[in-house]
Protein backbone atom coordinates (compact mmCIF):
# COMPACT_ATOMS: atom_id res chain seq x y z
CA UNK A 1 0.00 0.00 0.00
CA UNK A 2 1.10 3.52 -0.99
CA UNK A 3 0.85 6.19 1.26
CA UNK A 4 -1.14 8.61 -1.08
CA UNK A 5 0.49 12.39 0.85
CA UNK A 6 3.82 10.80 0.67
CA UNK A 7 3.87 9.80 -2.88
CA UNK A 8 3.05 13.00 -4.13
CA UNK A 9 5.02 15.08 -2.55
CA UNK A 10 7.83 12.75 -3.39
CA UNK A 11 6.76 12.65 -7.03
CA UNK A 12 5.95 16.92 -6.22
CA UNK A 13 9.91 17.17 -5.58
CA UNK A 14 11.58 14.56 -8.05
CA UNK A 15 9.94 16.10 -11.39
CA UNK A 16 10.32 19.56 -9.76
CA UNK A 17 14.18 18.93 -9.92
CA UNK A 18 13.98 18.60 -13.20
CA UNK A 19 11.49 20.46 -14.05
CA UNK A 20 13.23 23.28 -16.75
CA UNK A 21 15.50 20.51 -17.90
CA UNK A 22 12.20 18.01 -18.54
CA UNK A 23 10.16 20.51 -20.00
CA UNK A 24 12.90 22.66 -22.49
CA UNK A 25 13.51 19.15 -23.83
CA UNK A 26 10.13 17.87 -24.28
CA UNK A 27 9.48 20.85 -26.82
CA UNK A 28 12.24 19.98 -28.79
CA UNK A 29 10.96 16.19 -29.04
CA UNK A 30 8.70 15.71 -32.00
CA UNK A 31 8.54 11.93 -31.29
CA UNK A 32 4.41 11.81 -30.54
CA UNK A 33 3.32 14.40 -33.55
CA UNK A 34 1.66 11.37 -35.35
CA UNK A 35 -0.35 10.08 -32.33
CA UNK A 36 -1.56 14.08 -31.40
CA UNK A 37 -2.39 14.73 -34.93
CA UNK A 38 -4.14 11.65 -35.09
CA UNK A 39 -6.08 12.23 -31.06
CA UNK A 40 -7.32 16.09 -32.54
CA UNK A 41 -8.37 14.06 -35.80
CA UNK A 42 -11.20 12.34 -33.72
CA UNK A 43 -12.26 15.39 -31.72
CA UNK A 44 -14.84 18.04 -32.85
CA UNK A 45 -13.67 21.06 -34.00
CA UNK A 46 -12.68 23.72 -30.86
CA UNK A 47 -13.84 21.20 -28.57
CA UNK A 48 -12.32 21.07 -24.73
CA UNK A 49 -8.97 18.55 -24.15
CA UNK A 50 -7.71 17.79 -20.51
CA UNK A 51 -4.13 17.15 -20.82
CA UNK A 52 -3.29 15.00 -17.85
CA UNK A 53 0.34 14.95 -16.35
CA UNK A 54 0.99 17.85 -18.74
CA UNK A 55 4.72 18.45 -17.98
CA UNK A 56 5.60 22.05 -19.00
CA UNK A 57 2.63 22.46 -21.07
CA UNK A 58 4.24 21.60 -24.34
CA UNK A 59 1.20 19.04 -25.99
CA UNK A 60 -1.44 21.37 -24.61
CA UNK A 61 0.39 24.09 -26.87
CA UNK A 62 -0.45 21.91 -29.69
CA UNK A 63 -3.70 21.17 -28.80
CA UNK A 64 -4.60 25.09 -28.21
CA UNK A 65 -2.76 25.69 -31.35
CA UNK A 66 -5.44 23.87 -33.34
CA UNK A 67 -8.29 25.55 -32.16
CA UNK A 68 -8.90 23.55 -28.64
CA UNK A 69 -9.72 25.04 -25.38
CA UNK A 70 -6.99 23.42 -22.86
CA UNK A 71 -6.74 22.34 -19.33
CA UNK A 72 -3.50 21.13 -18.06
CA UNK A 73 -3.12 18.96 -14.82
CA UNK A 74 0.74 18.50 -13.34
CA UNK A 75 1.81 16.87 -10.27
CA UNK A 76 4.85 19.38 -10.46
CA UNK A 77 4.14 22.97 -9.66
CA UNK A 78 7.08 24.31 -11.50
CA UNK A 79 6.11 22.21 -14.21
CA UNK A 80 2.90 23.68 -14.27
CA UNK A 81 4.72 27.47 -13.74
CA UNK A 82 6.59 26.62 -16.98
CA UNK A 83 3.12 25.59 -18.72
CA UNK A 84 1.54 28.97 -17.78
CA UNK A 85 4.06 30.71 -19.50
CA UNK A 86 4.14 28.84 -22.78
CA UNK A 87 0.37 29.28 -22.40
CA UNK A 88 -1.12 31.86 -20.96
CA UNK A 89 -4.64 30.84 -22.68
CA UNK A 90 -4.81 27.82 -21.22
CA UNK A 91 -5.79 26.79 -17.76
CA UNK A 92 -3.50 24.87 -15.32
CA UNK A 93 -3.46 23.00 -12.23
CA UNK A 94 -0.49 21.59 -9.97
CA UNK A 95 -1.75 18.50 -8.05
CA UNK A 96 -2.07 15.12 -7.78
CA UNK A 97 -5.16 14.43 -10.99
CA UNK A 98 -7.22 12.24 -8.40
CA UNK A 99 -7.41 15.03 -5.91
CA UNK A 100 -7.94 17.77 -8.33
CA UNK A 101 -11.48 19.57 -8.07
CA UNK A 102 -12.48 19.14 -11.07
CA UNK A 103 -16.55 19.54 -12.49
CA UNK A 104 -15.98 20.32 -16.37
CA UNK A 105 -16.91 17.80 -19.17
CA UNK A 106 -13.94 17.01 -22.13
CA UNK A 107 -14.33 15.70 -25.27
CA UNK A 108 -10.65 14.09 -25.32
CA UNK A 109 -7.75 13.52 -22.55
CA UNK A 110 -4.88 13.05 -23.08
CA UNK A 111 -2.65 11.36 -20.79
CA UNK A 112 1.16 10.59 -22.12
CA UNK A 113 3.54 8.87 -19.95
CA UNK A 114 1.65 9.40 -16.74
CA UNK A 115 -0.37 6.29 -15.85
CA UNK A 116 2.92 4.04 -15.06
CA UNK A 117 3.25 6.78 -12.46
CA UNK A 118 0.35 5.81 -10.40
CA UNK A 119 0.21 2.96 -7.56
CA UNK A 120 -1.78 0.05 -7.73
CA UNK A 121 -4.10 1.36 -4.97
CA UNK A 122 -4.93 4.30 -7.00
CA UNK A 123 -5.41 3.60 -10.50
CA UNK A 124 -8.98 2.87 -10.22
CA UNK A 125 -9.80 6.07 -9.14
CA UNK A 126 -7.47 7.64 -11.58
CA UNK A 127 -9.42 6.32 -14.41
CA UNK A 128 -13.11 6.62 -12.58
CA UNK A 129 -12.55 10.23 -12.89
CA UNK A 130 -11.22 10.65 -16.17
CA UNK A 131 -14.12 8.37 -17.67
CA UNK A 132 -16.43 10.92 -15.58
CA UNK A 133 -14.89 14.02 -17.32
CA UNK A 134 -15.16 12.61 -20.32
CA UNK A 135 -18.20 13.66 -22.37
CA UNK A 136 -19.81 10.60 -23.92
CA UNK A 137 -18.05 9.24 -26.80
CA UNK A 138 -15.10 10.75 -25.82
CA UNK A 139 -12.09 10.18 -26.82
CA UNK A 140 -8.86 8.73 -24.09
CA UNK A 141 -5.19 8.54 -25.44
CA UNK A 142 -3.00 6.46 -22.65
CA UNK A 143 0.39 5.84 -23.17
CA UNK A 144 1.71 3.52 -20.12
CA UNK A 145 5.22 1.74 -19.61
CA UNK A 146 4.08 -1.99 -18.91
CA UNK A 147 6.15 -5.05 -18.03
CA UNK A 148 6.80 -8.60 -19.09
CA UNK A 149 6.97 -10.62 -16.35
CA UNK A 150 4.03 -12.37 -14.86
CA UNK A 151 2.44 -9.94 -12.17
CA UNK A 152 2.14 -6.16 -11.35
CA UNK A 153 4.03 -4.61 -9.18
CA UNK A 154 4.46 -1.02 -7.12
CA UNK A 155 8.71 0.47 -7.16
CA UNK A 156 10.69 3.27 -6.69
CA UNK A 157 13.35 3.76 -8.98
CA UNK A 158 16.42 6.41 -9.91
CA UNK A 159 18.66 6.47 -11.83
CA UNK A 160 16.46 6.91 -14.63
CA UNK A 161 16.95 10.97 -15.45
CA UNK A 162 20.59 10.97 -16.33
CA UNK A 163 19.72 13.02 -19.32
CA UNK A 164 18.63 16.00 -16.86
CA UNK A 165 20.50 18.17 -14.17
CA UNK A 166 20.12 16.76 -11.15
CA UNK A 167 17.84 14.00 -12.65
CA UNK A 168 19.97 11.19 -12.15
CA UNK A 169 19.60 10.54 -8.48
CA UNK A 170 15.91 11.39 -8.21
CA UNK A 171 13.56 8.91 -6.62
CA UNK A 172 10.51 8.36 -9.52
CA UNK A 173 7.59 6.32 -8.52
CA UNK A 174 6.77 3.01 -10.94
CA UNK A 175 3.66 0.92 -11.27
CA UNK A 176 4.28 -1.85 -13.70
CA UNK A 177 1.35 -3.67 -14.84
CA UNK A 178 0.83 -6.32 -17.47
CA UNK A 179 -0.46 -6.28 -20.90
CA UNK A 180 -3.45 -8.72 -19.34
CA UNK A 181 -3.77 -6.57 -16.45
CA UNK A 182 -3.89 -3.05 -18.25
CA UNK A 183 -5.89 -4.00 -21.16
CA UNK A 184 -8.61 -5.63 -18.06
CA UNK A 185 -8.03 -2.25 -16.31
CA UNK A 186 -9.53 -0.16 -19.31
CA UNK A 187 -12.22 -2.52 -20.09
CA UNK A 188 -13.18 -2.56 -16.19
CA UNK A 189 -13.67 1.17 -16.19
CA UNK A 190 -15.92 0.84 -19.64
CA UNK A 191 -13.06 2.47 -22.10
CA UNK A 192 -13.40 0.77 -25.40
CA UNK A 193 -10.21 0.61 -27.17
CA UNK A 194 -10.02 0.76 -30.56
CA UNK A 195 -6.39 1.18 -32.14
CA UNK A 196 -3.32 0.42 -29.80
CA UNK A 197 0.57 0.10 -30.28
CA UNK A 198 3.71 -0.79 -28.84
CA UNK A 199 7.01 1.31 -28.78
CA UNK A 200 9.67 -1.64 -29.76
CA UNK A 201 11.69 -2.76 -27.02
CA UNK A 202 10.89 0.36 -24.43
CA UNK A 203 8.27 -1.64 -22.95
CA UNK A 204 5.64 1.48 -23.78
CA UNK A 205 2.41 0.55 -24.97
CA UNK A 206 -0.13 3.01 -26.18
CA UNK A 207 -4.11 3.07 -26.51
CA UNK A 208 -7.39 5.13 -28.37
CA UNK A 209 -10.09 5.01 -26.49
CA UNK A 210 -13.80 5.66 -26.31
CA UNK A 211 -15.89 6.17 -23.12
CA UNK A 212 -18.81 3.54 -23.28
Amino acid sequence: MTNKTDYSEQMRKSYNVIAKSYADKSYKDSFYEEQKAHFVSLLKEKGKVLDVGCGGGQDSLYFYSKGFSVMGIDISDEMVSYAKKKLPAGTFYAGNFVDVPLNDAFDGIWCNRVFHHIPLDQQDAFLSKIHRLLKENGVLYLSAELTDEQQDVDLWKTGVFPEHEGGDDIPIFKKLLTKDSFYSLLKKHRFEIFKTADWGKSGFTEVFARKL
